[in-house]
């Protein structure tokens, strides 16, 4: 070569350093996410809700939301495992919103399948707190009870059969049986087992329902109760909210002041709803990083 030139050795010896660059720092992304199909229960091919006509445009990643930790003292919460099915999903999303409005968290975790068929401006719109963090995942797992009860909005027939059968080969299956064994209420909404979910999942298929039938039978000998999504959902609000007046702190159902304020302390506080607590006492508590709930009238 060339006064300025390179010869081969030298040039492969660059490049070789350049890809062992990009290799290692690939890696190191690798190692503080989960593999891509680490939660996968259901062919996101294959099935893209009840008539399985789902747009392209609302295939998307999800993305973690800001919202308060599960572990609020005094706030009950829920977690809800996503397996992949979509049915009745009206009915669920609204349920949601209404928890939501109850003082509820919500906390969620999706199998690859679900995160391909729920697009992250929903889950945000929902109020939902993403889990995706391995360690996060990891003390959830050995700490279900943290929970005031674990539910699994249109449980598909994957997730289903797996569990019966004790196979925990992904996130989702394995929190699921967590639950199970720690004795967290566990609830399911099982319109995607039903004979007339999507067509394409094969719940149609002769026989398949009698199968269906004793994997229902299993989860039931096992823990879970399973529901029709209408059902289901008013199951989930029941439990977690009678946790949450069991455990939380008392209601406040006086007028609150600012010099009455600042002899409650937190980290959380229950006030009932109609002008009960003054704009100084709320600043109060504010100042002191104490989250106020409204309680509506039952």
């Amino acid at each position: 070569m060339g006064g300025f030139g390179m010869d081969t050795k030298s040039l492969e010896r660059i490049i070789m350093e350049e890809v062992q660059k990009v290799l290692a720092e690939r890696q190191r992304e690798d190692a503080a996410m989960l593999p891509a199909n680490q939660n996968e229960t259901l062919d996101p091919n294959a099935c893209r809700g009840p008539v399985c006509s789902m747009p392209a445009s609302t295939l998307s990643s999800s993305a973690p939301i800001s919202l308060p930790p599960a572990s609020r003292e005094g706030v009950a919460s829920v977690l809800c495992l996503f397996t992949g099915a979509r049915e009745e999903w009206e009915t669920i999303a609204s349920a949601f919103l209404a928890w939501r409005e109850k003082g509820l968290a919500i906390d969620a975790i999706f199998s690859h399948g679900a995160s391909e068929i729920i697009p992250s401006d929903e889950i945000a719109a929902l109020g939902l707190r993403q889990i995706d963090k391995p360690a996060e995942l990891w003390d959830i797992m050995y700490n279900m009870n943290r929970y005031a009860a674990v539910f699994l909005p249109s449980i598909s027939r994957t997730h289903a059969a797996k569990l019966a059968l004790g196979i925990t080969d992904t996130v989702t299956l394995n929190l699921s049986l967590s639950a199970l064994a720690q004795g967290t209420p566990t609830i399911a909404s099982s319109d995607g087992l039903g004979p007339t979910a999507c067509i394409v999942c094969g719940n149609s298929v002769p026989g398949i329902q009698e199968v269906l039938d004793k994997y229902r039978e299993q989860l039931a000998k096992m823990g879970m109760k399973l529901f029709p999504a209408a059902e289901a959902v008013k199951e989930v609000a029941r439990v977690a909210l009678n946790k949450a007046e069991s455990a939380g702190p008392d209601l406040i159902t006086t007028l609150v002041t600012e010099e009455d304020a600042g002899k409650i302390s937190g980290p959380v506080v229950k006030v009932a709803r109609g002008g009960l607590l003054t704009p100084l006492a709320l600043e109060s508590f504010q100042k002191r990083g104490i989250e106020v709930i409204i309680v509506p009238p039952k």
